[in-house]
């Protein structure tokens, strides 16, 4: 027979354990999606993922949600209302990758519009003998420093308004 002290030792390491064991987060069993995992280095947009985004991005600001965000691009994972956060979880993304994503995007936005508006200048300038060579460098100086694949530029760039009106919550997300 055990001793009321080798119990109370006994049921102490169980209650640590029971603890920690609940404590811990578990991987999701079954759930096959790699946005659950906070990107790692520059991770390229790809229609895949951008249409994945877009299509979230679309659900959340045509709910409730849309009330809970009060500031876009989060900094830190405590910022985010736990509403968001639940939400986002049950979506199979995280915090961390959905706003890496969006502030990612907006970043490609502004360079893919700077890019269109540089080759609307060179355009405009071989066309009609108008001289626009100090706007025309004053955006290749500008666009240098933009640090994103041309792939992505391109993508962005292709469906460009509708982004930033789905961005905006005037529009819905739909699949081509």
């Amino acid at each position: 027979m055990m001793s009321l002290k080798l119990k109370i030792l006994v049921m102490t390491a169980v209650f640590i354990f029971l603890g920690w064991f609940l404590s811990t987060p578990v991987n999701r069993v079954g759930v096959n999606t790699s946005y659950l995992e906070a990107p790692v280095g520059e991770k390229q947009f790809d229609k895949k993922e951008l249409n994945a985004f877009l299509d979230l991005w679309s659900r959340m600001m045509h709910s409730s949600l849309k009330d809970e965000v009060s500031q876009i691009s989060l900094k830190k994972d405590n910022d985010c209302p736990y509403a968001l956060k639940a939400w986002l979880e049950a979506q199979n993304w995280s915090v961390e990758r959905f706003f890496y994503d969006e502030q990612r995007l907006r970043d490609i936005i502004k360079c893919a519009e700077l890019k269109k508006n540089y080759d609307a200048n060179l355009k405009l300038s071989g066309t009609r003998g108008v001289d626009l060579q100090n706007i025309i460098s004053d955006l290749k100086e500008k666009l240098q420093l933009c640090k994103f694949a041309e792939s992505e530029l391109y993508l962005v760039g292709a469906y460009l308004p509708q982004i930033i009106d789905i961005l905006e919550g005037k529009s819905e997300f739909s699949a081509e």
